[in-house]
């Protein structure tokens, strides 16, 4: 007698047709008994931090997965009754609005799961930008981070590692202006105390020319310069500016080793 086989009911929780959540570990709650996506559904709802399931059944063997969000969208299956996912409710899921993507050198907002400046935000995603730039007066690298809440707002933004925040001068919510990466100051002047000039097979050029005359020499943010060695270019000298330390920034060292173009040697020399 041929076994009988189980017809599914549809789960009570909402389904889902365009597509189903692949149980990732990100994602991933834990495993359910349920036989079928209706109990799997009901499953769901009852543990708090559920928000999606997705239900399986191989070779007869059925598995309930509880997730925490669905991160992973994969083509839904031929036959719902076998692989099938499902939100924990039919509400409309509150979001907060895409964000607009603003010209310029500005930090960029990167979000758990989704393109912010794509596609609108879910509810609670954590969301998180950063600079070099960016510091605590004790000099720690920070991270800013702010979550989407129910109410399609945003939460406070606040900075990792905390600590009194020496730049940016304030910190925004993903949905205010983007807080700008560049330092207010760019690099300062760089002393050296030696003319490369003076070095056997070497010729150093800077633009705009100053005076040797002096030591130490200060060479200003805006100069560049290049080294040659039996004329060779082998070096470039100059302020790197953007999201760095405005104190140390200078792409310098070529000008803070002494280099002897002759024998190919280089020695110390700040």
């Amino acid at each position: 007698v041929p076994k009988k086989v189980e017809t599914l009911a549809e789960p009570t929780a909402c389904p889902i047709a365009e597509y189903f959540c692949n149980p990732t570990a990100n994602d991933y709650i834990g495993k359910s008994t349920a036989s079928n996506a209706e109990l799997c559904g009901e499953a769901c709802k009852e543990d708090a931090g559920c928000n999606f399931f997705t239900f399986f059944r191989f070779r007869g063997m059925p598995s309930c997965y509880l997730l925490k969000s669905c991160k992973e969208k994969e083509t839904p299956c031929n036959n719902p009754s076998n692989c099938v996912s499902g939100r924990r409710s039919c509400k409309k899921q509150a979001v907060c609005k895409k964000l607009s993507l603003k010209e310029g050198k500005l930090a960029r907002w990167r979000c758990v799961g989704v393109n912010p400046y794509m596609t609108d935000i879910p509810a609670g995603t954590v969301c998180d930008t950063s600079c070099p730039s960016w510091t605590t007066t004790a000099g720690e690298e920070i991270t800013v981070m702010s979550t989407c809440q129910s109410s399609g707002t945003w939460s406070n933004p606040l900075n990792y590692p905390p600590g009194d925040v020496a730049y940016p001068s304030a910190l925004a919510t993903p949905d205010k202006e983007d807080m700008p990466c560049r330092p207010v100051t760019a690099c300062q002047p760089l002393n050296i105390t030696y003319n490369p000039n003076d070095e056997e097979g070497a010729e150093f050029y800077c633009s705009p020319k100053f005076s040797w005359s002096g030591k130490p020499t200060k060479i200003e943010p805006t100069t560049r310069c290049h080294l040659l060695c039996n004329r060779m270019l082998v070096a470039t000298a100059q302020c790197k500016e953007g999201c760095g330390q405005a104190s140390q920034n200078w792409d310098s060292g070529v000008i803070r080793r002494r280099v002897l173009c002759s024998s190919g040697k280089s020695n110390q020399h700040v």
